[in-house]
């Protein structure tokens, strides 16, 4: 009787301790799972600031923060996007940059020529890895002007 008693304690005691390993490791997997669906959470993620007309009155000056998107730490594709109007002058050079990131990767300067009413879209695509913050189109031209649909696109990708 008292083999049959210590036999049974040592299985159960054994057994106590395989639930309690496997517990442990569920708990650990369970926990990474939550973290790598956390981080997928974020990628593609979209941030958009939008402004649909603006009046450029500062000739030859940046306009920063023109439209805006605050971003969570990471790396990003942005695309800037304006349409500039002519108002009476036929070329002109217009630039659209990013507040807060880098001038080489953010700006893009396009020389424009709207002869008989050609209203181009001015767009511009780069990576960029950013601090958290607020980001805005900047825009700069050689001319005084309306521009219209003004728009930052950050979608995360890291």
């Amino acid at each position: 009787m008292f083999l049959l008693c210590a036999f049974i304690y040592v299985t159960l005691s054994i057994s106590q301790r395989r639930d309690s390993e496997l517990s442990s490791k569920l708990t650990e997997t369970t926990a990474g799972l939550s973290k790598a669906n956390n981080s997928l959470g974020v990628i593609g993620t979209q941030y958009f600031g939008k402004t649909a007309s603006y009046s450029y009155r500062n000739a030859n000056n940046w306009v920063n923060n023109v439209a805006k998107v605050t971003l969570p730490k990471g790396t990003y594709i942005f695309t800037i996007t304006a349409k500039p109007q002519a108002l009476g002058q036929n070329l002109d050079a217009f630039t659209l940059g990013v507040t807060g990131v880098s001038w080489w990767e953010a700006q893009s300067t396009s020389l424009i020529y709207f002869g008989s009413g050609f209203y181009p879209t001015c767009t511009h695509t780069f990576v960029a890895s950013v601090n958290a913050g607020t980001y805005g189109l900047a825009i700069w031209s050689s001319h005084n002007r309306t521009v219209n649909d003004v728009e930052i696109t950050a979608t995360r990708i890291k």
